[in-house]
């Protein structure tokens, strides 16, 4: 499947859903990153963002602990400066949330908004919380 990115919800169009499962690129990774920006450069209201692994993802090259990948993370972090948004994370194991809590010690101000959750549903609660909407 790769990554693909919706709205979470057609109708609110405030919060992003993306979906991240199996074998998939950094080009597409950063196809994604872009097509966000864009969009939440021109909105006038903040945008949040559900990053769903709970299906299964790999990384590129198998693992995390690469050259390549520790520049692509650097870079991503570097990319989301300014970012006001809520992001939060739903399938991330205990494994993926130690090397993000280690990562954030690149630049822990490009992750204050980052959060875990451990469903769908969790996160959309906490997205709605955080951006001021109601919870439905």
């Amino acid at each position: 499947m790769g990554i693909e990115l919706y709205w979470d919800d057609a109708e609110r169009r405030d919060v992003f859903l993306v979906e991240i499962e199996g074998k998939w690129t950094y080009d597409e990774l950063w196809d994604t990153l872009r097509k966000i920006k864009k969009v939440t450069d021109k909105s006038p209201i903040t945008l949040g963002a559900i990053l769903d692994l709970s299906r299964g993802t790999t990384v590129p090259g198998g693992t995390i602990f690469t050259q390549e990948a520790f520049n692509q993370a650097r870079e991503i972090l570097k990319f989301g400066q300014g970012g006001t948004g809520p992001i939060v994370i739903v399938g991330a194991n205990g494994f993926m949330r130690s090397v993000f809590n280690t990562l954030s010690g690149l630049d822990r101000s490009a992750v204050m908004k980052v959060r875990f959750a451990d469903s769908a549903e969790e996160a959309r609660r906490m997205i709605r919380r955080e951006l001021g909407h109601s919870v439905v």
